[in-house]
């Protein structure tokens, strides 16, 4: 199972500064649980904290934390064997303040926790695997149209389209 999250989702962690835990609560919201190893703290961010749920989202951003740090402890995530493998229970929770929240009774919650992982260049790659996900019922329309935009902007009539961009610019 451990060669699985490896081989699927993550790098060394040696050469990795954040990972993005997408949380969905009681099947009803999504929340976002960011472990920065550089900081060493464990991001909690929440389009719509509600009181009367936060100990059991505090509860499961703990579990998640002691379930990432006994994964990290396997040698496979690490190029170096004296590479220090962390200690994410211990690393400071941190709720940031001031976040801008969605509307009541919104149930754009999933765009959110999309929007908060855009980091160094990341958004084209979640727009990739949605939109080339087997189930999405869009995923022809999306190839058609990205082929028609190739063959558009790669021949003859597309190297003028450059000209002309490269002039606006």
């Amino acid at each position: 199972m451990i060669e699985h999250y490896y081989d699927s989702f993550m790098g060394k962690v040696d050469l990795l500064s954040k990972v993005f835990i997408p949380v969905n609560d009681d099947n009803f919201h999504w929340y976002l649980i960011v472990i920065d190893f550089i900081q060493k703290d464990v991001v909690y961010l929440d389009s719509s904290p509600s009181d009367n749920r936060r100990e059991n989202k505090m509860r499961s951003v703990k579990t998640l934390a002691l379930y990432m740090e006994t994964l990290l402890q396997h040698q496979s995530f690490y190029n170096y064997q004296r590479t220090p493998k962390p200690l994410v229970s211990r690393y400071t929770i941190n709720i940031p303040q001031g976040l801008k929240i969605q509307n009541a009774n919104s149930n754009d919650c999933g765009a959110w926790v999309i929007m908060w992982m855009v980091d160094e260049g990341s958004r084209l790659r979640i727009e990739l695997d949605l939109a080339m996900n087997p189930t999405n019922i869009l995923q022809e329309m999306v190839k058609q149209r990205a082929e028609n935009w190739i063959k558009i902007f790669t021949g003859d009539e597309g190297q003028k389209r450059r000209q002309i961009l490269c002039l606006l610019k």
